[in-house]
């Protein structure tokens, strides 16, 4: 048998144990109330840091913005993304003006609604610009357009991508900053087909007869011509909307006391089959109807 002595040890022994163990215990609840309250305070801080900063991997227009707030957000894009695009040398390049505001503050907030999270998450985000995905699609099409120019019952093909030098996308609007080619081609065009200033050949009547002395004769202030700056325009305006024929008829011009185009869609150099014949020199005046003298 154990002595009191013994039983006396054992007992404050297994006393010790269990005050080891209380201890513990209280330790273990006051760690985790602790460790419980630092998440929930880790948790509070993120939502909140969530609520203002972008999640991490978010790029807009190209720029990283993960981490920063809509104000600096918007100030960085508007520093470094790109927002001009040039169709230039039968390229398309997209670059940054400074003159040129990229994204405004309220699209950044909507942008950043997008991607809000309760935590911050490392999924990416990408937003692209639609005006300048817009802008690079219709640069493309620009580069391949063609449209058929007809003016007086001919016909020219005009290619952007020969004639077209430089095409800007700036500010939503598109603007040909080097047309020197398509210019110098309606001005060749223009010098084909118009009547003013323009010497020919022309039978004269003689006595009875249509088919007397041939002259030459040069337009002065009758007869039409290309008003190439007007044209220039329309076909740049077909280019951009992918329309593939102009009507030339729209774009002429003429001199003298009216700027009327006289003589277009006529033959006979402008002139037509009805016409008078005035001879300052024999005093004398022939009324040609349907190319024919109508009396003899």
């Amino acid at each position: 048998m154990q002595s009191r002595t013994e039983m006396r040890k054992r007992n404050n022994r297994n006393n010790l144990y269990l005050i080891i163990i209380g201890i513990i215990v209280v330790i273990a609840i006051i760690c985790g109330f602790v460790i419980h309250n630092q998440r929930v305070a880790a948790e509070r801080s993120q939502r909140e840091y969530a609520s203002t900063h972008f999640n991490p991997n978010v790029t807009i227009y190209g720029v990283q913005v993960g981490k920063l707030t809509v104000n600096k957000a918007t100030a960085k894009i508007n520093k470094q993304a790109d927002n001009v695009v040039f169709l230039r040398n039968k390229k398309i390049i997209a670059e940054k003006d400074d003159k040129v505001q990229t994204i405004s503050q309220a699209e950044v907030k909507n942008i950043f609604t997008k991607q809000h999270t309760d935590l911050p998450s490392k999924q990416k985000y990408v937003f692209k610009s639609a005006k300048i995905d817009e802008a690079k699609k219709s640069l493309q099409k620009i580069q391949n357009a063609v449209v058929t120019y007809k003016i007086n019952g001919q016909e020219f093909k005009l290619k952007a991508d020969d004639l077209i030098h430089e095409v800007t996308y700036k500010g939503g609007k598109y603007k040909f900053t080097d047309v020197k080619k398509l210019h110098a081609k309606m001005e060749a065009i223009d010098q084909e087909v118009k009547t003013l200033k323009k010497s020919y050949k022309f039978t004269v009547p003689t006595g009875n007869k249509v088919n007397g002395k041939t002259i030459t004769v040069k337009n002065e202030s009758y007869g039409w011509g290309i008003y190439v700056k007007k044209a220039v325009a329309a076909v740049e305006n077909d280019f951009i909307n992918g329309q593939d024929v102009v009507d030339g008829s729209k774009y002429i011009y003429g001199e003298g006391y009216s700027t009327y185009a006289h003589g277009y869609g006529k033959s006979n150099h402008g002139i037509g089959k009805n016409y008078v014949v005035v001879s300052i020199k024999n005093q004398e005046l022939w009324v040609v109807r349907k190319e024919k003298l109508p009396f003899k």
